[in-house]
């Protein structure tokens, strides 16, 4: 049985790194003794893997993770067994049965939301106009061999809004094109003169997508069983 888990992650287990919650969550599962896959070979280790890894600091209403399991469980007995044992800020939200054959959640993200609160209020809607009007949006951006080139942030923006103080950001995210929300944080500022200060803003990402007639939730699965 291969299962899709939608859980949200608040408080300060925020600040946990992503490795290290793989291993907080391969303790959840022993512990909650759910009947998950493990690897074959000398070094045999749970099979689960997470859609979109998530910055430290950031909090998250929407995150993803495919399970695979060796037996059937009903999907609520699922959820009530490892909300047992989750770590605190940890709560597992949803969930669905997927087909061995659906795209993993890892490789199908496409676009992520994230809402940033502004807690020093400097940034209006006209700054928020005039960056979305550029026909581009030049960064220096470090590449995986460490060379530093031009990156255009423009063709990964799908959507940004101030509201309610808040930025509102849909921003392209997966491995065929990644932003980072402190990406076009940081460039909406510069284009203002206005510096960035991590402590200013809280970041917190709101859904991951998926492309299926459009942008949907990942637990909005694209086979049916």
């Amino acid at each position: 049985m291969l299962v899709r888990l939608k859980f949200k992650k608040e408080g300060p287990i925020r600040f946990v790194g992503h490795l290290d919650m793989m291993r907080t969550f391969q303790k959840n599962f022993s512990r909650a003794g759910i009947p998950i896959a493990y690897s074959e070979g000398f070094n045999p280790h749970q099979i689960f893997s997470f859609a979109s890894a998530l910055a430290v600091g950031v909090t998250s209403e929407s995150e993803y993770m495919d399970v695979k399991l060796t037996e059937d469980v009903a999907i609520d007995v699922l959820l009530e067994a490892i909300n047992e044992k989750a770590p605190e800020g940890i709560v597992f939200l949803d969930g669905v049965e997927i087909m061995s054959k659906e795209t993993s959640a890892m490789a199908s993200v496409v676009a992520a939301t994230y809402k940033i609160e502004i807690l020093k209020p400097i940034i209006t809607d006209d700054m928020v106009t005039a960056m979305m009007s550029q026909d581009t949006l030049i960064i220096r951006k470090k590449n995986k061999k460490g060379k530093i080139n031009d990156f255009d942030l423009r063709p990964g923006i799908i959507n940004i809004v101030l509201k309610e103080g808040n930025l509102i950001m849909t921003i392209a995210n997966g491995s065929h094109f990644n932003v980072k929300p402190e990406m076009v944080l940081e460039k909406l500022l510069a284009l203002n003169d206005l510096s960035y200060e991590r402590g200013d803003y809280r970041f917190h990402r709101v859904e991951i997508y998926h492309e299926h007639n459009g942008l949907r939730p990942l637990l909005e699965v694209k086979l049916g069983l």
